[in-house]
């Protein structure tokens, strides 16, 4: 329609337009098409704008798909676009985008650099909201390193960032943070408390993505406490968002941890299927660490069956990603001793 009234810019903003309502609705797949074809035009007529807008969109799917590296790829090109067209503020986003992927790949120098000048930027530019993104994303790479004073303090200056914008949704977010490092300190109490305050939050706004990642979190603390009915709802019902939301990767979490909850309550063939569910996630994502989750807590489902020579060969097979992987000490341990009380020969790791 545009294109025949000569005017292959509008044709292009029209394309993209409905790629992310595309994407607003995790349909990804379409998202990208008619992303690239708005690319496609810009492309053709030079509009240096316009390509980089559908470079930051073509990223924005792919992260969402788990396409990490096809994220970083165009999210740089699009920051290169920005910086040379003074372009701060959009420039500034991307760049705590880009410090999002880095972080998913626990490339934390990375991830901090991004963010920080991701900051610098928006107090330069005097854009609070901005500020408190960036901020709350350092104070992730703090809580990543394990400096959880750091990180605590960051995030507490963030809360009051976000009063002061006006924005719940960043304080959900930043409630969701802060319940996390409690969580790591061991104060249960503290954390599930925090979790439902941004659960009320997020249910109000009619935030999906955010209630489904807090109520995971959720039942993850109520396994973890023993209430296993709780933790059976609160997960049920984020796996049921994130299916319909197409987010694959909280759905394969979602069934690892309901995997959890079913072997708890003995279900172990139901725990099986939920951790066989999320293997194929993983594989499907080339998540290596996460089928290793997945193949201990298959290993533990057998080994309660008395199947213990198939729990050996799920334990060995995750010890090796581990250690390829160069996973944490601690998840390469309890691989180890589950190894051991099945008669395995730990070894060398």
């Amino acid at each position: 329609m545009y294109r025949e009234g000569g005017s292959a810019r509008g044709e292009a903003g029209a394309l993209a337009n409905i790629g992310v309502v595309f994407a607003r609705k995790w349909k990804m797949d379409i998202a990208l098409d008619f992303h690239r074809r708005a690319l496609e035009i810009y492309e053709e007529i030079g509009d240096e704008s316009g390509i980089a807008d559908s470079l930051t969109n073509i990223g924005i799917v792919f992260s969402r798909q788990g396409a990490l590296d096809d994220a970083i790829v165009h999210y740089s090109r699009a920051i290169e676009l920005y910086a040379s067209s003074g372009k701060d503020g959009p420039r500034a986003n991307l760049l705590n985008n880009l410090g999002n992927v880095y972080l998913r790949q626990r490339r934390l120098e990375d991830a901090f650099s991004s963010y920080s000048d991701a900051l610098d930027i928006h107090k330069r530019v005097g854009n609070l909201l901005g500020q408190a993104n960036s901020l709350g994303s350092i104070s992730i790479v703090y809580y990543e390193r394990g400096e959880l004073d750091e990180a605590l303090e960051t995030y507490r200056e963030v809360l009051g960032l976000y009063d002061k914008a006006g924005e719940p949704l960043g304080r959900a977010r930043a409630l969701g943070n802060i319940g996390n490092i409690f969580l790591h300190r061991g104060s249960v109490g503290e954390a599930l408390g925090t979790f439902k305050e941004a659960v009320s939050i997020y249910e109000t706004a009619g935030e999906r993505f955010g209630l489904a990642n807090t109520l995971e979190s959720i039942g993850g603390i109520e396994l973890q406490m023993g209430n296993l009915k709780e933790a059976y709802e609160s997960l049920a019902r984020a796996l049921e968002i994130y299916e319909d939301i197409d987010y694959t990767i909280g759905q394969a979490h979602c069934l690892g941890k309901l995997g959890n909850a079913y072997s708890a309550m003995g279900k172990l063939e139901r725990a099986l299927d939920s951790y066989h569910m999320a293997i194929e996630i993983y594989d499907g994502l080339g998540d290596e660490l996460g089928r290793a989750h997945a193949l201990v807590g298959v290993g533990l489902a057998l080994a309660k069956q008395g199947r213990d020579e198939e729990a050996l060969e799920r334990f060995e097979e995750a010890r090796e990603i581990y250690v390829a992987n160069k996973a944490p000490a601690l998840d390469l341990d309890f691989v180890q001793k589950q190894m051991s009380l099945v008669g395995g020969d730990v070894g060398q790791a």
